[in-house]
């Protein structure tokens, strides 16, 4: 009779784990299909756009630990920068920095005659209006980046300039680069602050 038991207990146990398992499984399957259709709405909408380059060119180094992002840790070094650090965190996150959010109604830039998507690709690289703020901060950026990484920044493309900058490298806080970390804080915070005055202008 004993060993009945036993046997049927470890029957109903054997029957408990699998519909634990089965269970645990079916939720995977389920937040595995959430994410794609969370990845397909990102990716068909335009005003995300920045958003899908995010996920598939920032992050595509492996993660070795759970931490502060550089960016922060660039504060911790010099406070001053928190507002401008600030900034590229929102553009990251695929917002407008605090106080120079505008233009809502609107996917198109409203600034240049160009009709691109009002991104931050086009606002910190492509957008006319924002031609001589640029080109100041892009040039400030050039002369404060040791040789070869200067050489190297000249060749790549708009799009590649934008997330070797604000992945901060993808590498680790260099203290030795710290102009170069600031004059990249300032040039996002200083783009979209005149962005907004701009269109604070034209409403």
């Amino acid at each position: 009779m004993f060993i009945l038991l036993r046997h049927y207990f470890y029957f109903v146990a054997v029957l408990w784990l699998s519909y634990v398992c089965f269970k645990f499984l079916l939720s995977l399957f389920i937040y595995n299909r959430f994410l794609v259709l969370l990845y397909t709405s990102i990716v068909n909408t335009s005003t995300s756009h920045f958003l899908y380059l995010l996920f598939c060119r920032i992050i595509d180094f492996p993660i070795k630990s759970i931490s502060l992002h550089t960016w922060w840790n660039v504060v911790k070094l010099m406070p001053c920068l928190y507002f401008p650090v600030s900034s590229i965190i929102a553009v990251m996150s695929g917002e407008q920095p605090k106080f120079f959010q505008c233009n809502f109604k609107s996917n198109v830039c409203l600034l240049c005659d160009k009709r691109s998507n009002d991104n931050a690709l086009h606002i910190l690289f492509e957008c006319e209006a924002l031609d001589a703020v640029r080109k100041y901060h892009i040039l400030y950026i050039s002369f404060v980046m040791p040789y070869g990484m200067k050489q190297e920044f000249r060749c790549m493309s708009d799009e590649r300039k934008l997330l070797f900058m604000l992945s901060c490298f993808n590498c680790g806080l260099c203290p030795e680069w710290i102009g170069i970390y600031k004059s990249i804080a300032k040039f996002v915070h200083d783009m979209y602050k005149r962005r907004k005055c701009l269109f604070d202008r034209i409403l």
